[in-house]
């Protein structure tokens, strides 16, 4: 079992929403930089590489109850696609992942 913690509040649903329609490079920017930042946490924390289905548990600490649960879900979205770039799953499809969010 590994356990990987991302410092820092993921970008909601409304955030994503808002950065696309700002503008389609600003979306592509913000996607670019949450991903990167959760490959860079998952290199530093997961010492395993995973080459058949995984089991991911996503669990979400939020300072307050502004953002509802699905809001907040959303970061689901630059966690796996950072743990692919980061090699630790091969892919986010659902052969290789069957996510639970809490």
């Amino acid at each position: 079992m590994e356990k990987i913690i991302i410092h820092g509040r993921l970008p909601g649903m409304n955030e994503i929403i808002k950065a696309n329609r700002h503008n389609r490079y600003y979306g592509g920017n913000q996607k670019n930089q949450y991903t990167q930042l959760v490959k860079i946490e998952a290199i530093k924390q997961c010492y395993q590489k995973f080459e058949s289905k995984v089991y991911i548990m996503i669990n979400y600490y939020e300072p307050d109850s502004r953002r509802d649960d699905d809001n907040v879900h959303a970061g689901a979205k630059f966690i796996l696609d950072g743990l692919v770039a980061a090699g630790i799953i091969k892919n986010d499809g659902r052969k290789w992942v069957s996510l639970k969010q809490n």
